[in-house]
């Protein structure tokens, strides 16, 4: 099984879940960079949202899901910021 068909499995049932985290990853990149980015954090993220509607539409070729999105969106919100604006 290759990695795109991991990553639609891992994303299947999780559309939801995975939307917020990019949301939440790109609200992140906008904070630490002081906004300076948000244009191209906004297209990133129309981006990824785009793939993730995608993938959900074509099937997987194996049921096996790698990690729910809502671990790894859980991880990153719970991660500290970090006052150094260099990270």
């Amino acid at each position: 099984m290759g990695i795109e068909d991991q990553i639609k499995s891992a994303l299947a049932g999780h559309e939801q879940e995975a939307k917020g985290f990019i949301e939440q990853a790109g609200d992140f990149v906008d904070q630490a960079t002081g906004g300076k980015f948000k244009d191209q954090v906004d297209q990133v993220q129309s981006f990824l949202e785009g793939q993730v509607a995608s993938a959900s539409d074509a099937p997987a070729a194996d049921e096996t899901a790698v990690a729910p999105a809502s671990d790894v969106a859980s991880a990153v919100a719970d991660a500290p910021l970090s006052e150094d604006p260099s990270i």
